[in-house]
């Protein structure tokens, strides 16, 4: 069989673009085949041998279940090109290209997947091109993946590139302008040839192996991967649209969005090519009809906002045991730092069965959200920590937008705020970058629950203080009755209530020139009145740390926010952020009045040293829609929805860090030229202000009696007139002579405004 690839001019090998300064990502491109009549599968993996590839680029082949014969023969072939070989033993069941990719992809070590049919070929200079985009475009997260049109050659087209070696590829790609080619059967602007990342190819769950045979495999992985873009995303989304790509202008379903990543390469005359061979003999329109009703039956879970995948797993690497799908930690961008995991409902294991589940699924580590959540949550957490096994605990923390991913522990109990970890010199810039991520801080106004309107802590102090320059102010942080912390963490004070007995009690033994302030939590159903005490409930926490001399709290993250703005903290309850220099533990209100007589003091540069710990090397940070719903009889609760990272932190984990910057804005971009008008229309059909009702019809009067006609000057009674709208024949007749017809009406609007004429004309055309 002739050879389909054209060989490189002069035997040249590509020189490694790491050489010239340039990082050059690895990338390993996946065939899946199973021997069949029509072609001579081997052969056409022996083609690959005239490419000569880029340095960090390899070929992974998975046959899948071929007959002996043709076995040894693809083996042979992939030994000849270099390739990466897999078998797979499924030789009695349908062909399933979801199965063979999901092999090629827990097979890969590469940064970067490509799917390729067999049957493609392409200029030489493709794969070079290819690891440049990939470079450009996805390494930059400017796109999530990259899919390339292909061109269906005839066999006179596949004949003609073959005898015409030295041929440039690219002069074939003009022959898609015209229908009537004999070199193109047809042009399919977007393929399943399909270059993306390796871990985010796991993280959406690989290809659904329920589909089997050929047929809408590729449209179920596109839409996983699509649904998770951060690029704007059509009306309609999840409509199938099955009319031809060339026929799609609107801006409506996931197709349409599909093809603006086809239409990206094809700018960049990055084509495949198709060759000819006999109609397949294997394809089943049966099998096609299942599979696109298993398509539709996916689409309605895809359609659900809190839907996210179960990874593709690989039985051969430990797993990450994930005990609840909370959306802080069971996500998409998450599955980039723990990549191989499982979930098993937590109410589902018992205290004797996690041992088991432990051993049997190779766990390395268990990720769970607070573990004080339920009683059972928190006995398998502990049985779990005596065990051995490591607990990486997932909340948020105490700074707006924060979340912890904590190995070691959950708040105060944890080792991971220790202060050996944090209280290191700081490099200028280190420093230079905290000093400035507190002054956004505090001039945003940013918190962690919702507040009132900022008016700037000098007003505020203006206010309460009436004038007195010499007045300070104590400010108390009321918390959550319901929160874990309230009710775990309370230390020598022994209980919330305990704690609230004492800030009653601190607020009459102050000294004279000290006042209380006091906010009860935003989520609490029941507040606490001070009668010696300001209440600020409607007033900013921004502003009030500003107006606050010293903070007092059992052991709120509000503790935090007052390290940020450089105010000392007096804590009754056990704190992470418990550190000498910037906190005062205390157990009773006499210990916080004996302090405030000795002197209070802050240390900036060690709350530098520790703020700088939690958002460089800690915390990781995410934006999220905030929405609340009862928690118990006497708390709302917060929870937190379309979590979107910006940077995950895990120590001992990779840190990624999520370029949300780099994306481009579709509406501004040439490619959403195919859709602009339909989008204009839309736009103005939604935009349009209603119409005012149509003013309500005057009841019909009453029938009146005739009056007597009067007399004409001569005593002849006069002729009546016709009412206007009571026309005889020869009038309507008339009538409509002098009003101009359809045609008339086009004609006066052509000669009068020319342009007008033909936008109409087109936008009739189009909605038509």
């Amino acid at each position: 069989m002739k050879n389909l690839y054209p060989q490189r001019q002069n035997g040249t090998s590509i020189s490694n673009p790491t050489k010239q300064g340039l990082f050059m990502p690895s990338i390993d491109i996946i065939i899946v085949v199973r021997a069949r009549e029509e072609i001579d599968v081997a052969e056409r993996i022996r083609t690959r041998k005239h490419y000569t590839l880029p340095i960090g680029m390899n070929f992974i082949v998975v046959d899948d279940g071929s007959h002996t014969g043709a076995a040894h023969e693809i083996t042979e072939a992939c030994r000849e090109i270099g390739a990466k070989h897999i078998r797979l033993e499924t030789e009695g069941q349908m062909f399933n290209l979801s199965r063979g990719r999901n092999a090629g992809i827990r097979a890969s070590e590469a940064e970067y997947v490509l799917f390729e049919d067999v049957d493609l070929f392409y200029a030489e200079d493709f794969y070079l091109d290819l690891q440049h985009e990939v470079r450009s475009l996805l390494c930059t997260e400017k796109w999530q993946f990259l899919v390339f049109p292909v061109i269906y050659l005839s066999e006179t087209g596949t004949n003609y590139a073959l005898e015409n070696r030295k041929l440039h590829l690219k002069e074939l790609i003009s022959e898609i302008t015209d229908h009537e080619s004999s070199q193109v059967e047809s042009f399919a602007p977007v393929s399943s040839l399909i270059a993306c990342s390796t871990s985010y190819c796991r993280s959406i769950g690989g290809f659904d192996e329920a589909f089997e045979g050929w047929g809408f495999e590729d449209s179920d992985f596109v839409l996983r991967m699509l649904r998770n873009s951060s690029l704007e995303k059509p009306r309609d989304f999840y409509k199938l649209d099955t009319r031809n790509y060339s026929d799609q202008v609107q801006w409506r379903g996931w197709r349409a969005f599909f093809r603006l990543h086809g239409d990206l390469m094809a700018m960049k005359g990055m084509y495949g090519f198709h060759a000819w061979h006999p109609a397949a003999q294997h394809k089943s329109d049966q099998i096609r009809e299942r599979n696109r009703n298993t398509f539709l039956e996916n689409t309605k879970f895809y359609a659900k906002p809190d839907f996210v995948p179960q990874p593709l797993l690989n039985p051969n690497k430990p797993k990450q045991l994930f005990l609840s799908r909370n959306p802080h930690a069971w996500g998409v961008q998450q599955f980039s730092v723990f990549d191989n995991p499982i979930f098993i409902d937590e109410t589902t294991i018992s205290m004797d069965g996690m041992s088991k589940i432990i051993s049997k699924h190779n766990i390395e580590c268990v990720v769970l959200p607070n573990p004080y959540g339920t009683e059972h949550r928190l006995n398998l957490y502990r049985t779990l920590r005596e065990q051995g096994v490591q607990c990486i605990v997932v909340e948020r923390g105490a700074l707006p937008g924060s979340i912890y991913f904590d190995p070691d522990g959950f708040c105060a109990e944890s080792t991971s705020y220790a202060i050996e970890k944090w209280n290191v010199p700081m490099s200028p810039k280190d420093l230079s970058e905290t000093r400035e991520y507190v002054q956004n801080l505090i001039l945003s106004g940013a918190s962690l629950e919702p507040q009132g309107n900022l008016i700037g802590g000098s007003a505020l102090r203006c206010k309460l203080s009436n004038g007195d320059k010499q007045k300070k102010f104590i400010f108390v942080a009321f918390q959550s009755p319901s929160d874990t912390t309230t009710n775990y963490f309370c230390g020598e004070t022994r209980s919330y209530g305990a704690f609230i007995h004492e800030m009653k009690t601190l607020a009459t033994i102050l000294p004279k020139d000290w006042k209380m302030l006091y906010k009860n939590h935003p989520l609490s159903k029941e507040t606490i009145s001070i009668p010696d005490g300001i209440c600020v409930d409607s007033h900013h926490i921004g502003d009030i740390l500003e107006t606050a001399d010293a903070c007092c709290l059992l052991n709120s993250g509000v503790g935090v926010l007052s390290i940020c703005y450089g105010k000392p903290v007096f804590h009754f309850g056990q704190t992470f952020y418990n550190t000498e220099g910037m906190t005062y533990p205390s157990v009773t209100a006499v210990d916080v009045v004996e302090q405030i007589y000795a002197g209070l003091s802050f240390d900036r540069d060690l709350s530098y040293r520790f703020i700088k710990y939690l958002i460089k090397d800690f915390y990781s940070f995410a934006n999220w829609t905030r929405k609340e719903r009862d928690h118990t009889a006497v708390a709302k609760m917060s929870i937190s929805v379309d979590i979107q990272y910006k940077v995950i932190r895990c120590i001992g984990r990779p840190t990624m860090i999520f370029n949300a910057s780099s994306k481009i804005k579709l509406r501004n971009s040439i490619l959403f030229d195919r859709y602009r008008l339909d989008d204009y229309i839309e736009r103005k059909n939604i935009k349009s202000p209603p119409q005012k009702p149509a003013p309500a019809k005057p009841a019909p009067a009453k029938p009146v009696a005739a009056k007597p006609a009067p007399k004409a000057p001569n005593g002849q009674t006069p002729e009546p007139k016709l009412p206007e709208k009571i026309l005889n024949k020869e009038q309507t007749e008339l009538r409509s002579m002098a009003q101009p017809n359809p045609t008339q009406r086009k004609l006066r609007k052509l000669i009068r405004n020319p342009g007008l004429f033909f936008k109409d004309a087109l936008i009739k055309r189009v909605v038509n």
